[in-house]
């Protein structure tokens, strides 16, 4: 093919999509505030959130441990946290909340 054009090498992220369901009443009421302002990155959506999980994947087990105790200063539930870990170990750089999104046998679920 003389004279095709180089495809672009696309740029891929991976997302675990989880329902709002799995984190509590008072994490989404945090969201709205610390969102972007600590310890927690990422963005609001129509239906939820997406939190930046890669954040996590260079750093140490120490590392790891006082960005929990951050998390946990500002009011953030073990389950928010939880999901955050668990997306990162499956290689995720985004934990989506979504209304909408799946509920997970074996996860906490919070009524709100």
């Amino acid at each position: 093919m003389s004279g095709a054009p180089a495809l672009i090498p696309w740029e891929m992220n991976k997302e675990l999509v989880v329902s709002t369901t799995h984190i509590t009443e008072e994490d989404a009421r945090l969201l709205e505030r610390i969102l972007g302002r600590g310890p927690v990155m990422g963005h609001h959506t129509d239906f939820g959130w997406v939190i930046w999980a890669q954040c996590l994947q260079h750093m140490d087990e120490e590392e790891k441990v006082a960005w929990r105790s951050d998390v946990a200063l500002t009011g953030m539930s073990e389950a928010f946290m939880d999901l955050v870990f668990r997306a990162n170990d499956m290689g995720c750089k985004w934990l989506h909340l979504d209304s909408d999104g799946p509920v997970y046998e074996g996860l906490p679920m919070f009524e709100w």
